[in-house]
């Protein structure tokens, strides 16, 4: 599965995109795994590990991201 920017900019909250740029300018993302794995349905899914040192603390996030398999 293959995701761009552009991808990432149409499917969250412009806040947060701003917001994870700027931690990642900053250099405060001190993680980052990416793996890709297939449920047992089928279904594909990409899910991000990350490290990050917020404002008072560092903490981890899990990002599942699912391709849409609909045809519009």
């Amino acid at each position: 599965m293959q995701i761009t920017t552009e991808d990432i900019k149409n499917n969250i909250n412009i806040i947060f995109y701003k917001r994870a740029v700027n931690y990642y300018s900053q250099r405060r993302v001190i993680s980052l795994d990416i793996s890709e794995n297939s449920l047992e349905n089928g279904e594909d899914v990409l899910t991000i590990h990350s490290k990050v040192k917020g404002s008072d603390d560092i903490y981890t996030q899990e990002i599942d991201i699912f391709e849409d398999k609909r045809k519009i």
